[in-house]
């Protein structure tokens, strides 16, 4: 963990795979896929016309995609809120001070955090952990 220089590693928000192995309004079940710029797009669209709370109309208008998965791809990956950008060196410290804290708490640490997602925060403090071992 260098607090030199600027080159932090920025966990991939952009195209992730999902766990969810759920079934959908036809029961069909759909598993780990990777979204395509396409779905990206239509899940955008969507969501400026119904909003970023009613998961199962949103999943309704998705082909192939549960309520849980168009949630989280969102939230994790196409949110605007998301901060996309390096980690700082102060966001760094606050991770580190408040996962000594908290532990994996991760909802409680991202109010320190804000832009940043569980997701983020988890995938950071794991490689920051692991340059401490080595």
């Amino acid at each position: 963990m260098s607090s030199s220089n600027n080159h932090h590693h920025q966990p991939s928000s952009v195209t992730q795979d999902h766990e969810s192995n759920t079934q959908h309004n036809n029961h069909e079940i759909y598993s780990r896929v990777r979204w395509t710029r396409e779905e990206e797009n239509e899940l955008i669209k969507i969501i400026k016309k119904i909003g970023a709370k009613k998961w199962n109309k949103v999943a309704e208008h998705m082909k192939n995609r549960t309520a849980k998965q168009c949630r989280d791809h969102y939230a994790n990956c196409l949110n605007p809120d998301i901060k996309k950008s390096l980690w700082t060196i102060e966001e760094e410290k606050i991770l580190v001070e408040k996962y000594k804290e908290y532990g994996t708490r991760w909802s409680m640490i991202k109010r320190y955090l804000p832009g940043r997602t569980t997701s983020m925060m988890k995938n950071y403090m794991r490689m920051i952990l692991k340059s401490i071992e080595k």
